[in-house]
């Protein structure tokens, strides 16, 4: 196990996907270990560099989707008051949700979020596969402009066994697996 933590009370956009110093420890971590593939199941706190970097390890890499972190600061599409977001209409308003009871310059925050959209959708163009559970996932993405032909919906976890839940009986137990 290898820990990288980058986040603070303090945090912001930049320091949320941006963390070069991360970079070098990243990649000597993957010469040391002769992977096949590299599955980021997030990139929050680290360094967007990392799917370019493993790609240049050569490695295949896998990246999952379950929110709207490369493209929504608050990552769940929620506004700082707790309302839904209807779609992102400039890097000002962005930052202004952002900065809702938070003494930051939105300005500057609205120009940490513009080269931050940038050097995501640049970094999401590495990806052998990106996957998420969900079609409206892949739409948002793709309406926001993060795409890779590679980006696709596979179903998370197994169709339910409704009526087909074994009966327990008095000598036998029931053992659930929980996988993820």
């Amino acid at each position: 196990i290898v820990e990288f933590n980058a986040l603070s009370p303090l945090g912001t956009p930049l320091n949320d996907f941006f963390n070069a110093e991360f970079d070098e420890p990243f990649r000597k971590f993957l010469s040391e270990n002769k992977f096949d593939v590299v599955h980021f199941q997030h990139l929050y706190g680290l360094s967007a560099n990392w799917l370019k970097i493993a790609k240049e390890a050569g490695v295949k890499v896998v990246l999952k989707i379950d929110d709207f972190w490369f493209f929504c600061v608050q990552n769940h599409l929620y506004t700082g008051y707790g309302n839904y977001c209807t779609g992102i209409k400039s890097f000002d308003e962005c930052a202004d949700c952002f900065a809702i009871g938070k003494a930051i310059d939105k300005q500057q925050l609205s120009n940490v979020i513009s080269i931050r959209t940038k050097i995501l959708k640049e970094a999401f163009e590495y990806p052998d596969l990106i996957h998420t559970p969900s079609y409206f996932a892949l739409s948002k993405h793709k309406d926001y402009g993060f795409e890779n032909d590679n980006f696709k919906v596979i179903r998370t976890g197994i169709k339910p066994f409704i009526n087909e839940t074994p009966k327990k009986s008095a000598n036998r137990k029931i053992r659930i697996s929980y996988i993820g």
